[in-house]
């Protein structure tokens, strides 16, 4: 059976092995690089910079015409503007549904949050 000053002494000991824990991790993630808004900024100019190669070299490899039929519209235009169009308006869709999502639990959250 322990008693009330053993089980004070092991809370003590475990949250000082606990302190010390963070205090390492913060000297590790130092060492190994701060990751802040600025560099997290860097790391997406990099990544877009890559996306954009990447587009160029689709564009240019896709150069082919195309015929498009979409409902009352026809018309013609290189195979990548093509695709990159009916990539674009997927994405679209995709923040749109995301949007009214966010919204949804917004509008939920503020409901249950209210007296």
């Amino acid at each position: 059976m322990m008693t009330a000053t053993r089980v004070e002494a092991f809370s003590n000991e475990s949250v000082a092995m606990s302190n010390v824990t963070d205090e390492q991790r913060k000297s590790e993630g130092s060492r190994g690089g701060l990751r802040t808004r600025i560099s997290a900024s860097w790391t997406a100019v990099v990544v877009a910079a890559l996306v954009l190669v990447l587009l160029v070299i689709f564009i240019a490899q896709n150069t082919q015409h195309s015929s498009v039929n979409f409902l009352w519209l026809h018309g013609g235009a290189p195979t990548s503007v093509v695709l990159l169009i009916a990539a674009a308006a997927g994405a679209l869709i995709v923040v749109i549904v995301g949007i009214a999502r966010i919204l949804q639990l917004r509008r939920a959250a503020s409901s249950h949050s209210e007296p």
